[in-house]
């Protein structure tokens, strides 16, 4: 059977849509000032913002997986997903040093970042069996 223009798989807006909403979510709040964020002495001693970097690039990478998988193209884009996951991050950590007044960038939430993109990873093979398009 030959794939036509009605049949062929593209990749759709639509599952672009949560993914897209979670990048600005999580830009945005990259790009607070230092003094519009509480402190709170428990809370940072319990390193709580480090679980909260982990549970947004979880929460974006699998949505990320997700859209990708609903689109047919993961096959060929998981890699370049991860990938482009973690080194948003990074760039984000860096931007914060360079950007946001009282924001000084973190190694350990950039490590808290990349966990994230891995356990994303790890519950999209867990919840799914397999990547979808393999055997």
């Amino acid at each position: 059977m030959m794939l036509t223009k009605t049949t062929a798989k593209r990749p759709r807006v639509r599952h672009a849509v949560v993914p897209s909403f979670l990048l600005v979510l999580i830009v945005a709040l990259h790009a607070l000032p230092g003094e519009d964020i509480a402190h709170a002495s428990w809370l940072d001693a319990l390193h709580v913002d480090k679980l909260i970097h982990m549970g947004l690039f979880l929460t974006f990478a699998h949505s990320v997986f997700v859209g990708l998988g609903k689109s047919g193209v993961l096959h060929c884009g998981r890699i370049w997903a991860t990938v482009g996951c973690v080194l948003l991050g990074i760039a984000l950590e860096g931007m914060q040093g360079a950007w946001c007044p009282g924001r000084f960038p973190d190694v350990w939430d950039a490590v808290a970042d990349a966990v994230g993109v891995g356990l994303a990873w790890l519950s999209f093979r867990l919840i799914y069996r397999f990547w979808p398009g393999f055997a």
